[in-house]
């Protein structure tokens, strides 16, 4: 289940679990678990971990404000995109959509994991909201010559996001 939570959610995870053997932990970090305890958990070591996972999150976070590629940014706090020091017109789900590529860049990120993300629930294989939103994001991106990146449809897999070559 981590690994799989982990292909849309990139915040702290903390495994409880019964299973004490050294290896079951080696698993559970090895799968994308940031941190593992064992059953009886004591409250006190439990707050104080959890704390330090939120702190981690929190600085992890802020490191993650802004993204720049060549002459564009894309501003999490504004909630702006902008290129060539013109300002992209661009509405808050079509800005979150783009987040969630450029914050992967050159990784494929499927319809599935997008819908998750963005929307709260599973793909249901009918839905194609992500699809005319990319769609909508690409006809504003590419009416700039200028734009250092592109969105890609890799088939069967998702969209990629990446820098054009200067």
């Amino acid at each position: 289940m981590c690994k799989e939570v982990r292909t849309f959610y990139n915040g702290p995870i903390l495994m409880i679990t019964a299973c004490s053997q050294e290896a079951d932990e080696v698993k559970g970090l090895e799968l994308g678990a940031d941190d593992y305890i064992t059953k009886p958990v004591r409250l006190r070591a439990l707050l104080a971990r959890i704390q330090i996972l939120l702190k981690k999150n929190a600085s992890n976070n802020e490191s993650l404000q802004v993204l720049e590629f060549g002459n564009s940014k894309l501003d999490v706090r504004s909630r702006t995109v902008t290129i060539n020091n013109s300002e992209l017109s661009i509405s808050t789900n079509d800005f979150d959509l783009l987040w969630q590529l450029a914050s992967r860049i050159g990784s494929v990120v499927s319809r599935d994991a997008l819908i998750k993300q963005l929307r709260g629930f599973e793909y249901d294989g009918l839905d194609r909201t992500i699809d005319n939103r990319i769609s909508r994001l690409r006809k504003k991106i590419n009416n700039d010559p200028n734009c250092p990146f592109e969105i890609k449809t890799i088939w069967g897999e998702g969209y990629l996001f990446v820098s054009k070559p200067s």
